[in-house]
């Protein structure tokens, strides 16, 4: 277990931390990385022994001058990290948000994040990669204690060597976290470069972010369906599990791409065999109906469990689907 940082106490403005207490083995470092870079912050560890803890939570959350919200399976499954979030959205306080793994997340939990500006801690190659990126947040700054000036120097006779300057060039991962910004806000010529500079250093989510501008046919006038299918068949090769998803959907739809159910099936096994809920369901619809691959309850039926444990409506009602078929023999030969 990382040591514990000091949970700030005081007037100036400061940071509230939202994670799961299952995740403390990484978060609490992140949080002390934050404070090392010299901002105040506040998370629940700073709870005296005998205080009601929804009280001294939401008081410390309405006090707060901006939000942190740490997402990942576990906080999902936190009924106090939802209402956190919940009550930092009633206050009029909007979360940053941190992806702290990939996740699918329940619909109305996606549509509270969606438009909220978001930071992704896995595609940081360290700690202090990620923490640099994360100081930098404007959201942030009022909560920096300010460096005492330093002692001025004594002036070295001053030399004059003509250089060239030198080309400064983002990050991967500010790259892919500005184009995501631009994305969401519908700008998809500008999501677009960004998507494509990414993309040039072979990343799968720049390929899979310029498919998805190139989707956009109601907002952008460059959307063509056949460079969104190849950038997306891009990513999918390349591991990305989204873009797996979303291959199989299109040659199941036949859109960039010529209609082929077994091609469809073959991408959304990929994608769910990796864990993605969308593609669990697919394939539990492909085995169930017979799409591209001969009928099988049992095996629709585990992938359905799978997307249900997700919390999937639709993937509970195709549990519930195969396990009536599978208790009528008959069913095998007439659905």
């Amino acid at each position: 277990m990382p040591n514990t940082p000091t949970a700030y106490k005081g007037t100036e403005p400061y940071i509230f931390i939202s994670y799961a207490h299952k995740d403390s083995e990484t978060i609490l470092p992140l949080i002390q990385g934050l404070q090392d870079r010299g901002f105040r912050v506040w998370y629940d560890a700073g709870i005296e022994a005998g205080t009601e803890w929804p009280e001294y939570i939401a008081e410390h959350l309405n006090g707060s001058a901006c939000v942190i919200a740490f997402i990942s399976r576990n906080s999902v499954e936190s009924h106090n990290c939802r209402r956190e979030i919940n009550f930092a959205i009633e206050l009029r306080k909007e979360p940053l948000v941190i992806y702290m793994e990939h996740l699918d997340l329940p619909l109305g939990l996606r549509m509270q994040l969606g438009t909220l500006h978001a930071l992704f801690y896995r595609r940081h190659t360290s700690d202090t990669s990620f923490l640099d990126a994360l100081a930098e947040a404007e959201a942030l700054q009022p909560c920096r204690a300010k460096a005492t000036p330093a002692k001025p120097a004594v002036p070295e006779p001053m030399v004059f060597v003509k250089q060239k300057p030198a080309k400064q060039e983002i990050s991967l991962e500010e790259c892919l976290e500005k184009a995501d910004a631009a994305r969401k806000a519908s700008k998809y010529s500008e999501a677009a470069k960004l998507y494509r500079q990414a993309a040039d250093r072979d990343s799968s989510a720049g390929m899979f972010g310029l498919a998805l501008c190139y989707n956009a046919s109601a907002f952008w006038s460059d959307a063509n369906p056949t460079e969104a299918a190849k950038w997306t068949a891009k990513a999918a090769h390349k591991g990305h599990a989204e873009a797996q998803a979303k291959l199989g959907e299109l040659y199941s739809n036949g859109r960039g791409v010529p209609k082929d159910l077994s091609e469809a099936v073959k991408w959304f096994r990929a994608a769910a065999e990796q864990d993605h809920g969308y593609a669990q369901i697919q394939m539990g619809k492909c085995l169930e109906q017979g799409l591209g691959i001969p009928k099988n309850y049992e095996q629709a039926l585990k992938w359905y469990e799978k997307a249900a444990a997700k919390g999937y409506v639709e993937a509970k009602k195709g549990v519930e689907r195969c396990q009536s078929k599978l208790k009528n023999p008959l069913s095998r030969f007439f659905g």
